[in-house]
């Protein structure tokens, strides 16, 4: 490893951080000084910084997120009103969170709850009703429906009405998680296909370098929707649970799995069918069982008891849905 290679891990680690913080805020005034004194740089050259590492401006950036966290929770919670979401994610007055919302989405928010972001989905991923935006694939090994040789829409559609007809609704438990302490990895890129193979590859060799294999249970985190952001700016964590007071180094990052209320199911099956499996639990399950999502991020998590099979790549893992009542 080279110094300059140290250097960079730890630019990930702070920024990072930032966005992390910020997701947490974005109801808050997220002011440039507070911002540059979490990545521990100064205010002075911050904004540059964060420019040239993320692409776009502080400013820009902030907006994007809070529109981005807005248009999930308009589709996730249809009992919440326009306004108190528009506060919660940080905007002055519905008026402005209106204009900036139209601008991003080409719609009203009012418009985007009813028929906006289905008709997004359904124009970023074809009628083929699965895809990277329903492909939660975060676990190790994983290869995105979307990069299955001769894949067609019609195979997919068949593919997903089979997993329909073979889901059984009664193996749901919903159940209170405790939080937990989690380092981790983190990767900006479109879910699922060879990218996330190569990332859980990289943070198990990091878990073996730190002594962190023998049984600890390990966690596939999506933080975005494919369908509000765009697939280049999607964020997955691949975690690991930690001790309290366990010191990351590097590029990976500390920070706690939110606890709570969670519907869970124990799947075993391909990298695909797991990606249906999620699909058919939002589209089947959700609608039906009286709860709704919360703001937590969805997850899979990885215990021992969970198998890989190389050969067939087929794997087990228990996928956790955030929710609430209605």
């Amino acid at each position: 490893m080279t110094e300059t290679s140290c250097f960079r891990r730890e630019y990930i680690a702070r920024f990072n951080r930032v966005l992390d913080h910020i997701d947490r805020h974005l109801a808050d005034e997220l002011r440039l000084e507070a911002l540059a004194g979490v990545a521990l740089f100064s205010p002075f050259h911050f904004h540059r910084l964060f420019l040239a590492w993320q692409g776009e401006t502080l400013a820009d950036y902030i907006r994007r997120r809070r529109l981005e966290v807005a248009g999930m929770r308009l589709v996730m919670q249809p009992d919440k009103p326009v306004l108190t979401i528009a506060l919660d994610c940080g905007f002055g007055s519905g008026e402005s969170f209106a204009r900036a919302f139209r601008q991003q989405f080409g719609c009203s928010p009012t418009a985007w709850r009813s028929k906006g972001y289905a008709a997004q989905r359904k124009s970023r991923h074809g009628n083929s009703k699965f895809g990277q935006v329903d492909g939660k694939i975060g676990q190790a090994g994983a290869t995105g429906a979307g990069d299955d040789d001769g894949m067609t829409a019609a195979t997919g559609l068949q593919r997903f009405q089979e997993n329909i007809m073979s889901f059984d609704p009664r193996a749901i438990t919903i159940e209170t998680l405790a939080p937990v302490c989690i380092a981790y990895l983190r990767r900006t890129g479109p879910y699922g296909g060879p990218g996330i193979w190569e990332h859980w590859q990289r943070f198990n060799q990091w878990c073996g370098a730190h002594g962190m294999h023998g049984g600890r249970p390990m966690y596939g985190i999506s933080l975005d929707d494919p369908t509000i952001t765009a697939p280049e700016q999607c964020r997955y964590d691949a975690a690991v649970a930690v001790d309290a007071d366990f010191s990351a180094s590097g590029e990976a990052a500390i920070r706690e799995l939110p606890g709570g209320r969670y519907a869970l199911y124990e799947f075993f099956g391909l990298p695909e069918e797991c990606g249906d499996m999620w699909m058919t639990l939002f589209r089947e399950w959700l609608p039906d069982s009286g709860f709704q999502l919360d703001d937590r991020p969805c997850f899979e998590i990885y215990l021992p008891r969970h198998g890989f099979e190389p050969e067939t790549k087929r794997f087990g893992c228990q996928i956790a849905i955030p929710v609430r009542a209605l």
